[in-house]
């Protein structure tokens, strides 16, 4: 308590240690603006457009360009007066303050970024791998539908060639009981390729509405 009871000292009272002190404020704050500028040109290489970093294009407008370094001789000239020591002082203070804040954003706002970027790849990849998959079993059904097809085509040969037979021996009882039962092979087979059809469809609506919500998150 008693520590903070002394009084501030006034930067004039330093005299000769004023030009160097403000020469080392100088050069840090030179470096926070030229990290400043190399955290924005990363967001922007992180795909962050031109208008969504223009508050922090204007808080920085001050680059070090305007601010030529300042020698402790030519400090000691310009310091003239207790007033103008402790505004020059205070400006470089308060700027510094901002621009180390604006870094602190930027590397935040980087970090964060680069965490959705892995992120989002690794969904991507698990997607990609899900979908790779579910292709390869999309094949394999559709290769079983394309055998039941032509098993569903030899049984209508079969039928077609049983009716002939039946009409050559003029037996008409027994073509009509051949003709029922391969009748009912083919609607029980036509049934079972409808049923396999209708769940691969199903599977693949899945499939485009799960990457549809992904591409969307």
């Amino acid at each position: 308590m008693a520590a903070m009871a002394r009084p501030t000292i006034v930067p004039m009272r330093v005299r000769v240690t004023v030009p160097e002190a403000f020469m080392v404020l100088h050069l840090r704050m030179k470096i926070v603006e030229e990290q400043t500028s190399a955290l924005v040109r990363d967001l922007e290489e992180l795909g962050i457009d031109g208008q969504s970093l223009e508050h922090f294009h204007s808080e920085t407008s001050e680059t070090p360009a305007h601010h030529p370094a300042i020698s402790p001789v030519q400090a000691r000239v310009a310091f003239v007066g207790e007033n103008t020591l402790w505004k020059n002082c205070e400006m470089l203070v308060n700027r510094m303050c901002r621009l180390e804040s604006v870094v602190q954003t930027l590397k935040s706002n980087i970090f964060r970024l680069q965490a959705e970027k892995e992120l989002n790849s690794k969904h991507t990849a698990q997607w990609e791998q899900c979908l790779n998959a579910l292709h390869e079993e999309h094949l394999q059904e559709m290769k079983t539908v394309q055998q039941e097809a032509m098993k569903l085509h030899q049984q209508l040969s079969d039928m077609k060639e049983a009716e002939e037979k039946a009409k050559e021996v003029q037996r008409p009882s027994t073509a009509l009981e051949i003709t029922t039962s391969s009748k009912m092979d083919v609607v029980a087979a036509a049934e079972k390729l409808r049923n396999t059809k209708q769940k691969i469809n199903c599977r693949l609506q899945e499939v485009s509405t799960g990457a549809s919500s992904a591409v969307g998150d």
